[in-house]
């Protein structure tokens, strides 16, 4: 459900506010419910749910820009949009990996919380490298 509404909410968002400030509220949004979600608190982790809404529809508007931006330069779509998918799917199997791993050396120094508290460092480092980038929408 909350994934669906996510999804129904990208498109007014990104008209509403514009690719760039999109994508920082999006980004902040998600690395927010990480740290919310490993509170001690059930109350705060079940309030991390809606801020969580925008992870699992974040990629798409990205691919659907790199297309834009492939068929612009003179690439075709459907090899741009084979390869960002390819690239998700690399990314998503490593991701899983690498979330486990750091849960394991987490459970290991006594703080469980490792991979969350990664992700959200992740996400800031993220919504740092939008707000590097030029204004061209």
């Amino acid at each position: 459900l909350a994934s669906t509404t996510g999804g129904l909410l990208t498109g007014a968002s990104v008209r509403l506010l514009g690719g760039r400030l999109h994508s920082l509220a999006w980004t902040c949004s998600t690395a927010f419910s990480n740290l919310l979600f490993m509170s001690g608190s059930t109350m705060l982790a079940m309030a991390s749910v809606p801020f969580s809404a925008a992870e699992d529809c974040m990629s798409a508007p990205v691919m659907a820009r790199m297309v834009q931006l492939g068929g612009a330069a003179g690439f075709g779509s459907g090899q741009i949009a084979s390869e960002c998918h390819n690239m998700a799917a690399c990314v998503r199997v490593a991701g899983l990996f690498l979330f486990g791993k750091l849960y394991s050396v987490g459970m290991a120094h006594g703080l469980p919380q490792l991979s969350y508290v990664c992700c959200a460092l992740a996400q800031g480092l993220a919504a740092a490298l939008v707000l590097t980038t030029n204004h061209s929408e």
